[in-house]
């Protein structure tokens, strides 16, 4: 179900050109006579009541057309100035005709896709869904990756979606998943949706009150990088980060160990390198780093103590002995301000744990993965589960 409280309020409906409003309800004209707005016709002059509009969405019932609801999801979120940007470039790919004037609202360009080719704003939705800002747990093969490995079979597909979908039935969040797969420089970008738990929610209307039932939706993101053997993995909690790992090694690499878990990422160069451990020079596309969180845990006797220090430089602290780091088994989290080439603001790292990294744009994941290699933050693999020379050199 859409998240209708987004369209609640008149000036929402009034971002979008009055005509282009009129083409997307008339759909569920019929529906919106019943809830007491009668859309003008075509050519009409006559205006849209928005606050009644506004009324239908805030007071959702049963009935409401299951398109309307996605419809309105997907308009929402493709809204934004970046992903008008998308739309745009998406359209002209397809050769849709986007008719929009020089200074158009974003959520205009949304309506207009929807409404010449829904399947196309669909997929840009999803391309959107990827980008989203997202922690990932890591995952790193301690078996040899195949070189030949080009893409997952149309079977494996079909099958991963199967056994994702039954084990969302059993965890009581619908019987639905499906993936699809991208193909991005170096990597392969996997995109599963499902739904979530069941909701109730009240809902008022003239004849009194009513429970609505609906089953959110989600997208879980997973990326194999076959040149260094790595699954990362973003899903809703730990149980199903698990089980998407096992699925996607089974049905996928043909191996449900193919990733074994455990540890990718160290904190030890905090403790042994210090302020030296920031150095950044060599990594094209970042300019500075800051250390601005650290999280210990440490054994207090019987119980577990867990502290964080947190400065705007905290490395100045350490420095002048007002924090003192302790071995670097103890400490837990790491955060870090970076200021990439491609920006005045800087954006927030983070190492949680001793395999997830969390950013803010995942195209930061890659420079930042090369300078944690270079300083020591990611764990070497032994020699035998190096790749050898030149494999995958065109990835």
């Amino acid at each position: 179900m859409a998240n209708l409280s987004l369209f609640t309020h008149p000036g929402t409906f009034k971002r979008m050109n009055p005509e282009n409003l009129r083409k997307w309800l008339d759909p569920a004209r019929g529906y919106l006579a019943g809830r007491g707005l009668a859309l003008p016709v075509d050519g009409s002059s006559s205006p849209i009541d928005y606050d009644r509009l506004a009324w239908v969405f805030m007071e959702p019932d049963g009935e409401m057309p299951r398109d309307l609801m996605h419809s309105a999801s997907l308009i929402h979120e493709m809204s934004t100035e970046n992903a008008m940007l998308d739309l745009l470039d998406g359209a002209r790919r397809v050769g849709l005709t986007v008719e929009v004037g020089e200074d158009p609202d974003p959520v205009d360009v949304a309506v207009q896709v929807w409404l010449q080719a829904p399947a196309v704003l669909e997929e840009l939705h999803q391309m959107h869904q990827l980008d989203r800002p997202r922690g990932f747990v890591h995952f790193v093969t301690d078996r040899q990756p195949d070189p030949s490995f080009d893409g997952p079979t149309a079977k494996g597909m079909t099958d991963l979606e199967a056994e994702l979908a039954d084990w969302f039935f059993h965890a009581k969040r619908g019987r639905h998943a499906k993936v699809w797969m991208y193909r991005r420089p170096g990597e392969y970008w996997f995109l599963v949706r499902h739904g979530l738990a069941s909701k109730r929610q009240e809902v008022v209307s003239a004849s009194g009150a009513d429970t609505l039932i609906f089953r959110p939706g989600e997208y879980d993101v997973l990326v194999y990088n076959r040149k260094r053997g790595e699954l990362r993995v973003h899903g809703c909690n730990p149980r199903e980060v698990e089980v998407l790992r096992t699925l996607f090694g089974k049905h996928i690499l043909h191996d449900k160990d193919f990733f074994p878990g455990g540890a990718k990422f160290t904190l030890a160069p905090l403790v042994d390198d210090g302020r030296a451990c920031l150095a950044c020079a060599d990594v094209a596309g970042i300019e500075d780093i800051l250390l601005t969180e650290v999280q210990i845990l440490a054994a207090s006797g019987s119980e577990w103590l867990r502290s964080t220090h947190h400065a705007s430089d905290l490395f100045t602290a350490i420095e002048n002995e007002r924090v003192v780091l302790p071995d670097a088994e103890s400490l837990v989290r790491a955060s870090f301000l970076v200021r990439f080439s491609d920006s005045k603001k800087r954006r927030t790292i983070k190492i949680l744990g001793s395999n997830r990294l969390s950013v803010v744009r995942d195209g930061d994941t890659a420079l930042m993965e090369r300078w944690l290699d270079a300083r020591g933050f990611i764990l070497k693999r032994s020699a035998d589960e190096q790749e050898p020379d030149g494999v995958l050199a065109s990835a």
